[in-house]
């Protein structure tokens, strides 16, 4: 017998074995009382729920960046089954980076999968963001293009140095930057490359359209057949 939640996810398996976004990064209740916090606020109970340190350089960076990531989809006006997508999307690239060491061209690509189907009513074709208009999905594209791709070398040395950083308070006369948070800020500099990440976007971007341009006509075609 499958155990509790077992059956749930095969189910989904059964639904869409396209799937690649799998996991659900935050709850559905915990979406819904950020989306009724201020700026502040929302970083704060995002650093409860994920149990971030305060000591953390590393925890630092990803608060920031998710705790900009749901600002702005929030300001989009996504609602809360979006808001929930989003950060799971947010979640899943980082993890493409920290766990399974993607390259910038090989997680474009997984984005481009997750994507799939936006604006194909066909669910049994569709990728993991069919909640998502094609309009709001070009958004995110531009979003993730200035506020992670363009440092994806900064996110590869923050989930690969050899070494934790840990912030430095700002109390006493006496405190001076340490090594590893100087090295994180030099390497930061040393970014995917304006043209490289151009050519990589675009070359994504290309690609979903023209498969939901496909699929669209596709859609067209059988609805004038039928």
């Amino acid at each position: 017998m499958a155990a509790p939640g077992q059956e749930e996810d095969q189910d989904q398996d059964a639904l869409g074995e396209k799937k690649v976004i799998n996991r659900m990064f935050l709850s559905p209740s915990q979406i819904a009382t950020l989306s009724e916090q201020s700026i502040e606020e929302a970083q704060i109970k995002l650093g409860e729920f994920l149990n971030f340190k305060q000591t953390s350089l590393k925890e630092a960076i990803l608060l920031d960046y998710y705790t900009a990531g749901f600002c702005w989809a929030k300001e989009m006006n996504f609602s809360l089954v979006q808001l929930s997508g989003f950060m799971d999307l947010l979640n899943f690239l980082l993890e493409n980076i920290s766990d399974k060491h993607m390259t910038l061209g090989e997680n474009l690509k997984e984005l481009g999968k997750a994507m799939s189907g936006i604006g194909d009513t066909d669910s049994e074709r569709s990728g993991d963001l069919t909640f998502f208009s094609i309009e709001q999905a070009k958004a995110i594209i531009d979003y993730l293009n200035i506020s992670l791709f363009k440092y994806y070398k900064q996110y590869e040395y923050l989930f690969h140095s050899a070494r934790e950083e840990h912030v430095i308070s700002n109390e006493g006369p006496d405190q001076e930057p340490c090594p590893e948070t100087e090295s994180f800020n030099a390497d930061a500099l040393a970014g995917v490359s304006d043209e490289d990440l151009k050519s990589a976007v675009d070359e994504m971007l290309n690609e979903i359209f023209y498969n939901l341009e496909a699929e669209i006509n596709e859609n067209l075609q059988m609805e004038e057949e039928a």
